[in-house]
């Protein structure tokens, strides 16, 4: 496991580090996998809040919560004009296409 790890630190894709290995690359997937689930830390919520975090009723009713006033574009909000928020979203479009 420790092998294909470092093969994925160098580049490989698990194809790659499936034939260097003679594996298949859904073994080494999984042993990726499993690798990454016991290095990530576990986090343990160690602060006790007091109280709710949202006032009672939540923030619509309040004339200065989130959602008073008339829903705006995140374009709006960024002072993009129409075209410029256009071209943002295309181009978000492109680049999360090969994800």
């Amino acid at each position: 496991m420790a092998l294909a790890v470092r093969m994925r630190g160098e580049g490989m894709s698990t194809h790659q580090i499936g034939a260097e290995l003679a594996v298949s690359h859904q073994t080494v997937m999984r042993d990726l996998a499993r690798w990454d689930e016991r290095q990530s830390p576990v986090v343990h919520n160690v602060v006790q809040f007091p109280g709710p975090s949202r006032p009672r009723g939540g923030n619509l009713d309040r004339p200065d919560g989130p959602d008073s006033g008339p829903a705006r574009t995140t374009g709006e909000v960024m002072g993009l004009t129409v075209r410029e928020e256009a071209m943002a979203r295309a181009i978000a479009s492109m680049t999360n296409h090969g994800r």
